[in-house]
């Protein structure tokens, strides 16, 4: 009764290779020990569901079919993947099975960890009330945002400050603050105040182009992607690139 889960989803045609359909005996199908099968039964698993739980325990030996609803959010076997090469897994795995915590949900809890400096003890860890804890760390990271995100857009700079460099009647530096980004707004009449977060997660890098005889005055700016890659590079009002601008950015 326990499998009927699997005989449903294999019904309605879905497949796996975890799965051995011409085995004799349910051991041999689900290539599993008896010991294995009780708690696959008990926990009624999909086939979806069954592989899920097949491929975290090649990755962690102490997974139980127990664990599986927590696998089903996408991206959760890689998520457990970056939190355990920081954690044991095996505590991770029972606290969060034991306390029903998402995965992803966890993980961004050790970001905010980090994000306001909070120490990596066990009672922000493996906190009794993870959500309360949670909450307790959304607040201090919301009521400090600006100068988090200041700090990591300063980082993002310092590793991208050999782009800085100036050739003709142009020079270009990387944005170091929220308040440069919405100035550069304010002047261009733009959106770039609004990638800070990007900025600061790394997912986009902003450079100010600027004229030397006037330094301080808005009048390009370009966005790279972490590759190194241009995106756009916009000057007032979005306007493209005047050949200038575009010789100077190609070189």
């Amino acid at each position: 009764a326990g499998f009927i889960n699997i005989v449903k989803s294999r019904a309605a045609g879905a497949g796996s290779n975890r799965i051995n359909w011409r085995g004799k005996t349910l051991g041999k199908i689900l290539k599993s020990p008896p010991a294995e099968l009780k708690k696959i039964r008990e926990a009624n698993l999909t086939v979806e569901g069954f592989a899920k739980y097949k491929e975290a325990k090649a990755l962690f030996p102490t997974t139980l079919p127990s664990f599986t609803p927590l696998l089903a959010e996408y991206g959760a076997i890689k998520s457990l993947i970056r939190i355990t090469k920081e954690l044991p897994a095996d505590r991770v795995i029972r606290y969060l099975q034991d306390n029903d915590i998402h995965i992803r949900s966890y993980e961004d809890h050790l970001e905010l960890l980090g994000k306001t400096g909070s120490k990596r003890n066990s009672g922000n860890l493996y906190p009794e009330n993870f959500a309360q804890k949670h909450m307790e760390l959304v607040r201090l990271y919301e009521s400090n945002k600006k100068r988090y995100i200041d700090e990591d857009i300063k980082k993002a700079a310092g590793k991208v400050a050999k782009i800085e460099y100036s050739s003709g009647n142009l020079q270009i530096t990387a944005a170091k603050n929220s308040e440069e980004l919405s100035e550069e707004s304010c002047y261009l009449g733009h959106c770039v105040k609004m990638y800070a977060d990007k900025i600061a997660d790394g997912r986009t890098y902003i450079f100010f182009i600027r004229k030397k005889d006037k330094p301080d005055k808005p009048y390009y700016t370009l966005e790279l992607n972490p590759r190194m890659e241009v995106v756009q590079c916009r000057g007032e009002h979005n306007c493209s690139m005047s050949d200038e601008v575009k010789a100077f950015v190609n070189e």
